[in-house]
C-alpha cells in the first residue's frame, strides 16, 4: 500500500512532469520492442506483406493478417500462422483488452457486424462466438466464457464521447475512484503481443465480481479478466484514494491518480 509519507517523500526529489515523462518513455519503449519484434514475424508470415494497407504499423500488419490467415479457414495456412506465433512467444493474454477494444467499436458503431466478427475470430484465445447484439457479446475462450457489456448502456449512463474517453484510463478511473468509495481502482501491466507492457487502469466492484473500465466502455466478469491478467500492481479502494487524492492536492498540490500511485511504487521500489 502506498502512503501519503511515500508520495510525499517521492515528489520531494521529483515532480508531476518528470514522472509523466519516465512513464511516456517506458510506454514508447515498449512499443518499440513490439514493433521490432512484429518486424521479424512479418518475414515468416506465409504471404507477401504487399497486400496489408502500408499505413499500419508492423504490429499493426500482424494483426491484420493474424485475421486474415485465421478466418481463411485453410488448415495448412492456419497451421504455420500459429507456428511463427508461438516460436515468437506471442503473449496470448494480450488479446482480452485488444478484444474490448475491439467490441467498444462495435458498440459504438465504428466498425460493423462483418469487420467486427473477422477482428474477433483474428484472437487465437477465441475459441468462438456464442451471440451478438449490440447489448453484449458472449465467446468460449480458452480462458472460460467471456460476457461483454457496453458500460454506458448497462448502468444507464448518458453516452460518453469516445474520444474524451479511449487513452484516458488513468484519469477516469481515478475521477470516478474519488467518488465512489466502495470501489477499487486497479493498474495493470498487460503484456503487448511480442515484448513489452501497456499499463492500464480499471475499476474493480469486487461486490458484483465486476470490472468497469470506462475508457473502453466495457463491463465484464471480474474472474475471466483475472484469468488473463492475474493480480493488479496498485490496488486501492475508493474511500482510502479519495482521502489520499485529497491530502495530495492540498499539501502537495499534485492531481492523484492511479498511475501516480504505480510510478511512486516503482520509485520506492528500487
Amino acid at each position: 500500500m502506498i502512503t501519503f509519507d511515500d508520495i510525499k517523500d517521492v515528489f520531494n526529489k521529483t515532480n508531476d512532469d518528470t514522472l509523466s515523462t519516465i512513464y511516456t518513455e517506458r510506454q514508447m519503449k515498449s512499443i518499440q520492442l513490439n514493433e521490432e519484434a512484429a518486424r521479424e514475424i512479418l518475414i515468416e508470415f506465409p504471404c507477401e506483406t504487399m497486400s496489408v494497407p502500408s499505413y499500419l504499423s508492423d504490429i499493426e500488419k500482424v494483426n491484420y493478417l493474424m485475421s486474415m490467415y485465421l478466418n481463411s479457414g485453410n488448415p495448412k495456412v492456419i497451421k504455420t500462422v500459429w507456428e511463427v506465433l508461438l516460436k515468437h512467444h506471442y503473449q496470448v493474454n494480450s488479446e482480452l483488452l485488444k478484444t474490448m477494444q475491439r467490441t467498444d467499436f462495435y458498440f459504438n458503431d465504428d466498425i460493423n457486424l462483418i469487420t467486427y466478427s473477422n477482428l474477433v475470430y483474428g484472437a487465437i484465445s477465441i475459441k468462438n462466438i456464442n451471440d451478438i447484439t449490440q447489448n453484449n457479446v458472449n465467446f468460449n475462450t480458452s480462458y472460460g466464457d467471456l460476457k461483454l457489456f457496453p458500460l454506458d448502456r448497462t448502468y444507464g449512463m448518458g453516452k460518453i464521447d469516445a474520444t474524451k474517453r479511449r487513452g484516458f484510463c488513468h484519469n477516469l478511473t481515478s475521477d470516478i475512484l474519488s467518488v465512489n468509495k466502495d470501489l477499487y481502482g486497479a493498474y495493470y501491466y498487460i503484456p503487448m503481443e511480442f515484448a513489452g507492457f501497456m499499463e492500464h487502469s480499471v475499476l474493480l466492484d469486487l461486490k458484483h465480481h465486476l470490472v468497469l473500465d470506462f475508457a473502453n466502455n466495457i463491463v465484464m466478469s471480474l474472474d475471466i479478466w483475472q484469468k488473463y491478467y492475474n493480480k493488479p500492481t496498485i490496488l486501492i479502494k475508493g474511500d482510502e484514494f479519495s482521502e489520499l487524492s485529497k491530502r495530495c492536492n492540498d499539501e502537495l498540490g499534485i492531481y492523484l491518480t492511479t498511475c501516480t500511485l504505480d510510478n511512486v511504487r516503482r520509485i520506492r521500489k528500487r
